[in-house]
């Protein structure tokens, strides 16, 4: 692996690693995205809001992408929010099938209203931005100094001095 030339193959598995523990999140995100694009009215109320950024679909080949995923439903939380008790998705998921409101109460609304949730999303994307940026910058021939000392700093207290060895070595092999 640390032989390959292809630097955002690598730099996807060091993300990979690290997003292991979020595995049981991301999925959620994925079922919730899913919900809300799979169905016509909250799909068509969630489209009409003017400040949506664009829910990604989630592909769950690469981390890079589940991390977009994840990005995606935390720019849109207040809107993802606002759909959950949106009057004409209520109204839809009471004369919906028993199968469609379960779904509607097991992979979205009890996602979207609940604060822990959002914050593990939060953090997930929060770990994996020091990871990226340290990765971005490890890659550049001409690194910002201020970038560097900023990103180095961060990863210091996130992760402690075994990543950044990692790291390291990532450049040394690049």
């Amino acid at each position: 692996i640390a032989a390959d030339a292809c630097k955002g193959h690598l730099a996807d598995l060091l993300i990979e690693d690290i997003a292991e523990p979020f595995k049981p999140q991301i999925k959620t995100v994925h079922q919730m995205i899913i919900f809300v694009i799979d169905h016509d009215i909250p799909y068509g109320v969630f489209s009409g809001y003017d400040e949506v950024s664009a829910l990604l679909l989630p592909a769950e080949t690469r981390v890079a992408p589940e991390l977009m995923c994840v990005r995606s439903a935390v720019a849109d939380k207040a809107l993802l929010q606002r759909l959950a008790v949106h009057k004409k998705v209520v109204d839809w998921v009471e004369g919906a099938t028993p199968e469609t409101r379960l779904k509607f109460r097991t992979h979205f609304k009890q996602f979207v209203l609940d604060d822990e949730w959002w914050h593990r999303n939060e953090v997930f994307c929060a770990v994996e931005e020091v990871v990226e940026t340290s990765l971005r910058i490890l890659d550049s021939n001409t690194p910002n100094l201020k970038d560097t000392a900023f990103a180095y700093f961060r990863m210091q207290v996130e992760f402690g001095d075994p990543l950044l060895c990692k790291l390291a070595a990532v450049k040394d092999w690049g």
